[in-house]
């Protein structure tokens, strides 16, 4: 029987159909894991929070642009911002977010209830609200999306160098943002440990970093000496406090030796690229298939502290640093370069 025109179109658009629709077995690409990653403003430390999970995560074999995709946020200073980040990466469908510092992460948290969460640069996750405890972790809403790294520095240990720097010290400027949730707290603790070291603490605070000059030279002939907690709105306006400790030829001492090159005489706390590696590693924990809430939360650890020198700020306020400071460094500036003890 031979067949009609109009069986063999039909025949021939079956076969075409097939052959176009076969050609495309296992040829569509995959779409590259999205993560985005969160911080409130550019400054040393959160920037080298980010270049180390980007670091870990592309170390374990994820190839930028083929496996894996960065979304690249910073929220300029501003909570609205933070919330609006959040909010964009919850509409793009975001595979997983690392938010770096308090303001960011609280925002995320609002927002994002279902996405897993890597929280860093972040002191306390329970006065942040993130979690509601350390030893049961689920957080408010009891929808366990949240784990990552604190970063809380060792306060007293901080106020103990300063007292190494100037034997005399009897009152320690602050300049802070008591709007930052992290701020508020270490501010909190320096109180407590000043208190009990005999040391006044005077304080001055700006809710922007275009306030920190203002306030930075409230504290000119009133101080011995100043400390600078991990503050995120300080610390994105170092180099002015910088210049008003200078000028009064005082020590200026900061929670972040990551900054210490931005214009401090001494920086004691934790290097936040290493702090960066371990919330890397949690996220590729995460990644690899656990739930936030199977990873516990960490805690920097003492063995994790830097003692970082600025030999250029102490020769142009004519400063020699004690021997035993010295010895218990582990980092120095000199001549704009950092050299760390041991290297070649």
């Amino acid at each position: 029987m031979r067949a009609s025109p109009k069986n063999i179109l039909l025949t021939s658009l079956v076969l075409i159909t097939l052959l176009f629709g076969l050609s495309g077995v296992g040829q569509a690409a995959e779409e590259p894991i999205s993560i985005g990653i969160t911080q409130i403003v550019e400054h040393p430390a959160l920037n080298a929070v980010r270049d180390a999970v980007i670091d870990t995560v592309t170390s374990a074999g994820y190839e930028r642009g083929e496996d894996v995709k960065f979304l690249l946020k910073n929220a300029q200073g501003d909570m609205n911002n933070a919330v609006s980040i959040a909010q964009t990466f919850k509409s793009e469908g975001v595979d997983y977010v690392v938010t770096i510092a308090t303001p960011t992460s609280v925002a995320a948290a609002q927002v994002l209830k279902e996405t897993p969460l890597v929280v860093s640069a972040v002191t306390n996750f329970v006065e942040a609200g993130l979690v509601e405890s350390f030893e049961d972790y689920e957080n408010p809403e009891n929808n366990g999306n949240i784990t990552g790294i604190s970063d809380q520095v060792p306060v007293k240990a901080q106020f103990e160098l300063i007292e190494q720097l100037v034997p005399s010290v009897e009152k320690v400027g602050n300049v802070f943002n008591s709007g930052e949730a992290n701020s508020a707290f270490l501010t909190k603790l320096a109180r407590q440990v000043t208190d009990e070291m005999g040391i006044d603490l005077v304080e001055a605070t700006a809710s922007s970093s275009a306030e920190v000059s203002a306030a930075a030279k409230s504290l000119r002939g009133r101080v011995d000496a100043v400390w600078i907690s991990t503050d995120n709105t300080v610390v994105s306006a170092l180099p002015v406090v910088s210049k008003m400790t200078k000028d009064e030829g005082i020590p200026l001492v900061v929670a972040d030796p990551t900054s210490v090159k931005e214009g401090s005489i001494a920086g004691y706390g934790f290097d936040y690229y290493s702090h960066g590696l371990r919330a890397g590693d949690i996220l590729l924990e995460v990644m690899g298939g656990k739930a936030p809430n199977e990873v516990p939360i960490q805690v920097m650890q003492a063995e994790d502290l830097t003692l970082a020198l600025n030999m250029d700020y102490a020769r142009e306020i004519d400063y020699r640093f004690p021997a035993e400071v010295l010895e218990q460094a582990n980092q120095f500036i000199l001549a704009g370069q950092l050299w760390t003890k041991g290297s070649e």
